[in-house]
């Protein structure tokens, strides 16, 4: 997966309940399922491109709350040349299945948490130049609560699975019709962790 040029691990949270970067900063998706260029780098299988949009530039709130999660995004312009845009989104599934399903209704069942994090600067240097500054992060829990004894002694306890990541990038644009550069740098992390709890 690409987002806006650079590698990420995943696009959706776990199950594929909803993609990390918020649909309504997209730009466009797009995926290429073989035969592609030196530009996608080196993938071995299909790759699928996701890119952003700039900032809007003019001041925009959206509180939201479901079943499934509660997010923010807030976007603002800065001057009149600079924009920026950030997104928060945790969800609250584990705690409304703790609160609603009895540990005698089901012998186990899993807990699935996620939350993304995403802020996005954009300046137009020029009429032909633009720097855009983007720091995005992840995390995903699933949780396998066992919450009746089993006459198996390897099924007890609990397990865990995690993953995350978090990115910062920067890209440098300028255009030249007609052609278009780009030169950017990214720094990451990523952690992925499995953990039985007895």
């Amino acid at each position: 997966m690409l987002l806006d040029g650079f590698s990420i691990p995943y696009l959706y949270h776990v199950g594929g309940l909803t993609s990390v970067p918020r649909a309504d900063v997209l730009e466009s998706i797009r995926f290429v399922p073989g035969n592609f260029s030196v530009r996608q780098g080196r993938a071995t299988g299909g790759v699928v491109e996701v890119w952003t949009r700039p900032p809007a530039r003019k001041l925009h709130l959206e509180l939201e709350a479901g079943f499934l999660d509660a997010g923010l995004l807030l976007e603002a312009p800065i001057g009149s040349r600079a924009g920026v845009t950030l997104a928060l989104r945790r969800s609250f599934l584990d705690r409304f299945l703790d609160a609603v399903v009895p540990a005698s209704a089901t012998p186990f069942f899993a807990v699935p948490t996620y939350w993304d994090y995403g802020l996005n600067a954009e300046v137009r240097l020029s009429r032909a130049d633009s720097l855009r500054a983007m720091l995005l992060g992840a995390g995903d829990t699933v949780g396998l609560v066992v919450s009746t004894p089993s006459s198996d002694p390897r099924v007890r306890g609990d397990y865990r699975s995690d993953a995350g990541f978090h990115r910062g990038v920067v890209v440098w644009k300028h255009r030249a019709d007609p052609a278009r550069n780009a030169l950017g740098v990214s720094v990451g992390t990523t952690a992925r962790a499995s953990t039985p709890r007895t």
